[in-house]
């Protein structure tokens, strides 16, 4: 189902599902952020629920190890695991003394609120994740994030006995499974290697074999030619290095139990908080065997990194949703069934509701105004000095004649930093990280008067933000696309190119990969712009190619104006009087 923002498509698909009486739904959400929206309608229709994020996140007891970082996933479920046998988490061990109708109340307490909920149960001395998974068998609607779907491992330990075919499944943001196979990646850095090599050392030093492989590991690693971007490597070697990953898994086991000795006999309130770094390897050994794995290797902050993650997103999309009941995907910005089918090999009848198909538009072409600058590109072959100073010109233009927020889309860090270093640096502007919060930017976008959002296209502020004041109208009043945002290419890329070429050929592939990309990108970045039926937003679209007709079908936006030059751009925005409002 295809529906743009503010349309209800979260209400509708819930109604549709009560109506037809289905017996059991996980409806998945990319983020935790996105799993209130559903539950608050949820509350809406009186039905009963339950939600699970990520559980190192709930727990008032492990969630930060000691040096105050977050616990990886694997290390936080070892020292659960470790507090619940021992009996040592009265969050836990207070469940027995509750009954599933004491858990329902407390959600409903909640109000919808997953975060205001999480706080309730840890309040009432309840363990939060535990108590919300104990109803997955009682609620007809299990709210989730895409890891409790996607990732096998995870999906069985929650709901066995259940299998993928006792469930109605719905994916919100539908349109992010063109990236599902990332959600699988394990990484490995070279101090990760380093540093269980100092602990085998430590704690292990009789697995002679363990010590050698790591040293061998180390070297090799040390030795491999990377860049920034994904570099594909043979990982027949690194698999014979590292061997049988359940030796790893035996060795971080003892590893463990050895450090939880000592924290007993040292520091007994560190016992269930130990790191064991050989527990990442034995999690990299175990991806890296697996048929459909490809190992790459990059460099990040001068560190080495091995990535290691299947090339395309059938492995982990196509079984979970081809074996559902029935599977729902829903975004504003679908990709086409044809999509669907091929690359995220889902073996179903697929039936395509386009709700501005069949019931008109839904906001009004009048709340936005399309511009679109012939003179630039942001093509390999056109990105001259001349061509960033051209951008940061349109830039400084738009900055100088609106008010409000304008969120700036690149199609990569490296194009928009060549472009941000050419603008005035004391504009109030956020230049999007890895280290960036949405929170951070939502704070200092309702202060400002005038802000220039930089952001990448298909990262979280291009797609996950929503900028609304307090009485929901956006303060986002412009939306430059600055270049089309193709993929960048790298390795992984360029193998799963070769993976869909020889499904659906050369022709269709280039298609899915570029142009169906480019066009979801882009219009989730203008979707931020236009929230509810009062905003106006001017897009403007810097690039030649965008008068491109497959890119152009695919976007189905009305083209305003043309800009031919700045000063050409500059008449045209004075004249929209309403951006200086």
């Amino acid at each position: 189902m295809q529906a743009p923002t503010g349309f209800g498509k979260t209400a509708a698909v819930i109604y549709g599902l009560l109506l037809a009486n289905a017996d059991r739904v996980l409806y998945v959400v990319r983020t935790r952020n996105e799993i209130a929206p559903v539950t608050k309608e949820l509350e809406k229709f009186k039905v009963n629920y339950t939600f699970l994020y990520s559980a190192r996140r709930m727990c008032p007891l492990l969630r930060r190890s000691n040096g105050g970082e977050m616990p990886s996933i694997d290390e936080f479920w070892e020292n659960c695991k470790l507090a619940r046998l021992k009996g040592i988490c009265n969050y836990f061990n207070s469940l027995s003394e509750v009954d599933k109708e004491t858990i329902i109340n407390i959600i409903r307490e909640g109000e919808g609120d997953p975060f205001k909920t999480v706080k309730l149960l840890i309040g009432y001395g309840l363990c939060p994740f535990f108590a919300l998974k104990s109803l997955v068998d009682d609620v007809k609607f299990v709210v989730a994030t895409y890891p409790y779907l996607f990732k096998r491992r995870i999906f069985e330990s929650v709901f066995e006995p259940h299998e993928y075919n006792d469930f109605h499944i719905v994916v919100d943001e539908a349109h992010s499974l063109i990236e599902a196979h990332t959600m699988v990646e394990e990484k490995l850095r070279v101090r990760d290697i380093e540093a269980a090599l100092k602990e085998v050392r430590e704690y292990a030093p009789d697995y002679e074999g363990a010590i050698k492989a790591l040293k061998e590991l180390l070297d090799y690693v040390r030795r491999l030619k990377a860049g920034d971007r994904l570099r594909r490597i043979d990982k027949t070697a690194i698999v014979e290095i590292l061997g049988d990953p359940q030796n790893w898994i035996d060795i971080a086991t003892e590893i463990r139990l050895e450090k939880v000795k000592q924290a007993l006999e040292e520091a007994p309130e560190q016992a269930t908080r130990v790191k064991v770094a050989t527990a990442r390897i034995a999690v990299f050994a175990e991806a890296l065997i697996q048929e459909e794995s490809r190992l790459y290797v990059s460099v990040e902050k001068n560190e080495k990194i091995l990535h290691v993650l299947p090339c395309t997103p059938c492995s982990v999309v196509g079984e979970p949703l081809s074996r559902a009941k029935s599977a729902i995907l829903m975004s504003g910005t679908l990709p086409p069934a044809s999509y669907i089918r091929d690359v995220l090999c889902i073996k179903k009848q697929i039936s395509v509701y386009d709700v501005e198909m069949f019931h008109g538009i839904i906001h009004s072409q009048k709340q936005y105004y399309t511009i679109v600058l012939a003179d630039v590109s942001s093509k390999y072959t056109s990105r001259t000095r001349e061509m960033f100073d051209k951008y940061a010109e349109y830039l400084k233009a738009t900055y100088e004649l609106t008010k409000g927020v304008i969120l700036a889309v690149y199609p990569s860090y490296e194009f928009m930093h060549n472009i941000v270093s050419r603008l005035p640096q004391d504009y109030n502007m956020i230049v999007e990280g890895k280290e960036t919060t949405i929170s951070e930017v939502r704070e200092i976008a309702l202060s400002s008067e005038r802000l220039l959002i930089n952001a990448i296209a298909g990262g979280k502020l291009s797609e996950g933000v929503e900028l609304v004041d307090d009485r929901g109208k956006s303060l986002i009043k412009v939306v430059f696309v600055a270049g089309v945002p193709y993929p960048q290419p790298d390795d992984l890329l360029l193998d799963f190119i070769e993976w869909l070429e020889a499904k659906v050929g050369k022709d269709d592939t280039n298609y899915y990969v570029y142009t169906v990309t480019a066009a979801i990108r882009v219009k989730q970045a203008l979707g931020r712009a236009i929230r509810g039926p009062d905003d106006k937003a001017i897009y403007v679209l810097g690039d030649r190619r965008f008068f491109h007709q497959r890119l152009r079908d695919l976007l189905k936006i009305k083209y305003n104006r043309v800009a031919h030059s700045v000063d050409d751009y500059k008449s045209i925005l004075e004249k929209i009087r309403w951006l200086r409002e």
